[in-house]
């Protein structure tokens, strides 16, 4: 795509600080620091070439819709009811082994048939199979259309050779949020948006955002149709000791 490790590295880095700035209330040194920049100027010069305003302007102007103070949470979960959104809670999840294909481009473009394609890949190789998944590493508006990735999963009992199209991987044991969503595909970046909000009041647990899973129960994902038991996973990091 033109870049080079370290300009990849660096603007995964600052598209991550742009989606915390969009959805906390974090103050900009604390995200600066946790993302690995030396200073909050380091910091700043940085996210001035990448999105052309200072991280507080990016916060207060372009971003204020996606910002929520404890007084918004009753209109949020009132749209959440709307979508059909569980409570939310903390899992710890087992080691997932997966074999996974990977997408570039915008999220809407990844076509139903890619799933089934990749279920038809592990059968014919004789790899039982649990289920599909689906793990968005990018949030859009913030990261261009063109560099949005997205893993189409299948979880899988075992590992073989891969290909030039399918690899594997193995996601380690992990604590993530859980939400359950029943409702129509085009409004799933709506319920991402409620789980995360309700992810940040979790006791001794920080969310991090990003990547977010998405783990159907269904093989048939279609465009427009409703997901019946579709369930939101959000990366969880201890903060303080288990009770």
């Amino acid at each position: 795509m033109g870049e080079t490790v370290k300009q990849h590295t660096l603007r995964l880095r600052l598209e991550r600080s742009a989606f915390r700035l969009r959805c906390e209330v974090t103050d900009v040194s604390t995200i600066a620091f946790d993302l690995g920049f030396g200073s909050h100027e380091a910091f700043t010069r940085a996210f001035r070439r990448r999105f052309r305003c200072s991280p507080s302007d990016y916060r207060t102007g372009q971003s204020r819709a996606h910002l929520h103070s404890p007084a918004d949470n009753v209109g949020l979960q009132e749209s959440a009811q709307q979508l059909f959104i569980s409570d939310t809670q903390v899992v710890q999840l087992r080691a997932t082994p997966v074999a996974f294909r990977r997408f570039v481009g915008p999220y809407e473009r990844v076509s139903p048939a890619a799933f089934r394609e990749l279920e038809e890949w592990t059968r014919r190789q004789n790899i039982p199979t649990e289920g599909t998944i689906g793990i968005a590493h990018d949030a859009p508006g913030i990261t261009p259309p063109e560099n949005l990735r997205f893993d189409v999963c299948v979880r899988v009992r075992c590992q073989t050779p891969g290909s030039a199209t399918t690899a594997f991987r193995v996601f380690p044991q992990r604590w993530a949020s859980s939400t359950w969503y029943s409702g129509p595909v085009s409004r799933l970046g709506e319920a991402v948006a409620a789980a995360y909000l309700a992810s940040t009041n979790l006791g001794r647990f920080t969310v991090e955002g990003l990547p977010v899973e998405e783990h159907y129960t269904s093989a048939a994902i279609l465009t427009g149709s409703r997901l019946e038991t579709l369930r939101i996973l959000l990366p969880l990091t201890a903060t303080g000791p288990s009770e």
